[in-house]
């Protein structure tokens, strides 16, 4: 029995040396090292080079899923122009489908390649809808384009982050009409303007 004492406090004994450890103006400290990984299945569609229609309205589009609870947590824009410029940006949640324009479809890629497919859908505008889905406005920025040659503003994206301060993110039920757009709202597009339009999400 004194043996397996011994033994069991020779082990206890290794225990710090495990532990994840941070230099310090006092020394060396054990630190504690947590996780926060998430466990969701989790997706990726990337919109880049987009030359938005003249006065574009929606540009990007995340529909829901027939099947899967959507969770939006990320959307970034960023772009350049002809000359600096400025633009305004504008997310809607619509509960209504958009109706004509000229689509094509952008393919998601899954964080983790064990998941399943994805089961949402992303379109990007190359001419705008003919109607406007029902929506509310979630979102809006004012967005400076740098010229892609010789520009005087830094490339910085426009992010905006969902669930990361206690509250719920913008979710799309299953077998819904309802999507996530990014959206111009009509506004002049300057010359040369190509816009990159990254959005993420989980599905459940």
């Amino acid at each position: 029995m004194r043996r397996i004492i011994f033994t069991i406090l020779a082990l206890l004994a290794t225990l710090p040396a495990l532990a994840y450890q941070v230099m310090t103006p006092k020394g060396v400290m054990d630190a504690g090292y947590s996780n926060s990984e998430g466990l969701k299945a989790s997706y990726s569609a990337v919109a880049p080079d987009i030359a938005p229609a003249a006065t574009a309205t929606d540009i990007v589009v995340l529909k829901a899923s027939a099947t899967k609870t959507i969770r939006v947590t990320l959307i970034t824009v960023s772009g350049d122009a002809t000359l600096d410029n400025t633009i305004d940006l504008y997310v809607y949640k619509r509960t209504t489908a958009n109706t004509g324009g000229t689509t094509a479809a952008i393919t998601p890629v899954a964080h983790d390649s064990n998941d399943a497919a994805t089961t949402a859908t992303v379109v990007k505008y190359t001419a705008n809808a003919a109607t406007l889905g029902t929506g509310n406005l979630i979102r809006a920025g004012h967005y400076a384009l740098p010229a892609s040659a010789g520009p005087k503003v830094p490339v910085v994206a426009l992010a905006w982050e969902f669930g990361t301060r206690n509250a719920k993110t913008f979710v799309l039920k299953a077998g819904s009409n309802e999507s996530i757009a990014v959206s111009m709202a009509g506004g002049a597009v300057p010359t040369g303007t190509q816009l990159y339009v990254n959005i993420e999400w989980t599905e459940e």
